[in-house]
């Protein structure tokens, strides 16, 4: 029997819990408080978010190749 893939809901948990100790542990070495720390995490989040623009334009891409060989359309 295979080992049982882990939801994905609960990898995004831990993802979430990981990246708060991480922002709280950088916060803390570096002695930076919060309304400090806001733009730097406001930056990141804009590149994620950038990043996630691109993912979808490229599964976008992707897909609709898939579907052009495939001669269907997507309904």
């Amino acid at each position: 029997m295979d080992k049982p893939t882990r939801p994905l809901v609960l990898e995004i948990e831990d993802a979430g819990k990981e990246l708060t100790a991480a922002v709280e542990q950088i916060a803390a070495r570096h002695g930076l408080p919060c309304y400090l720390m806001e733009p730097l995490v406001a930056d990141v989040l804009t590149r994620l978010q950038n990043g996630r623009r691109v993912e979808a334009d490229n599964a976008r891409a992707s897909y609709n190749a898939q579907l052009a060989e495939y001669g269907g359309d997507d309904k």
